[in-house]
Order: structure tokens, then sequence, then C-alpha cells
């Protein structure tokens, strides 16, 4: 049994006829029993947002994506809401996502056509008007 930092026992994942090794890398279906304890772990609360959910608005979400070689195993199991769940997908980290979340998403510098003199863009020859009262 595996110890972890909520200091409740969690049984590895067990599937009848294949290891650990044969599993990793594929997509299981966990018992109820088992999600329950995972949502009792984190005491309701997304590991991401830390927003309480209820048993039924949270999912069970690697930390390291199966695509990327990540395991069944508890160590790499924890509790999302749907939300963050969806916006993490396969690609993010917890940390992105929760810059996402939180709104301190980078923004990137508009790239564009450079501004010439007069508040105009040089695009197709058409000038663009910032100030109306110039006309």
């Amino acid at each position: 049994m595996t110890r972890n930092p909520f200091d409740i026992e969690i049984k590895p994942i067990r599937i009848p006829g294949l290891s650990e090794e044969e599993t990793k890398g594929k997509r299981v279906k966990f018992s109820r029993t088992y999600e329950k304890t995972l949502y009792d772990k984190y005491k309701g609360r997304c590991a991401i947002c830390r927003r309480e959910t209820e048993f039924y608005d949270g999912d069970i979400d690697h930390i390291k994506p199966l695509a990327k070689g990540g395991t069944n195993s508890p160590s790499n199991l924890q509790w999302l809401c749907h939300r963050c769940n969806k916006l993490k997908g396969s690609k993010k980290t917890n940390a992105q996502v929760k810059k996402e979340i939180l709104g301190l998403k980078s923004k990137s510098k508009r790239k564009g056509k450079k501004k010439t003199k007069g508040g105009r863009r040089r695009k197709t020859g058409m000038r663009i008007i910032t100030d109306w009262k110039s006309l």
C-alpha cells in the first residue's frame, strides 16, 4: 500500500491478468470505490483550482498524462473538477491550467503591420483614421 500526504492508505490498482507495466499508457476504468477514495483523499476539492466539488462533478486525472508515459499508479492520480480537467487535457501541466484560471495567461504581443505616421497602417493602400475629430 502507498502512503500519501493526506495520510490515508490507498491500495494500488490491480487489474486482473495485467501487471502495472502492461497497463502503462493504457486507459483503465476505475471502480466507484476507488474514485470515492480519491475524492475523499482530496477532501472534495479540485487539485488545481481548490474549488469544492460534489462527487459527480469531478474526474480522476493523471498528473503525468498516459500519452506522455504516465502510469495508473495512485501517486500519478489526482481529483479535478470537470472544468480544470477539460482545460488540462493531455497537453498542459497543472501550473499552466492554474495560470489560465487565475487570468495570468501571458499576453502575446500583437503581430501585425507596423503603424506609420498619422496612425495609419500600410496594408492595402487604404488609410485608417484613428482620430475622428480630424475629419
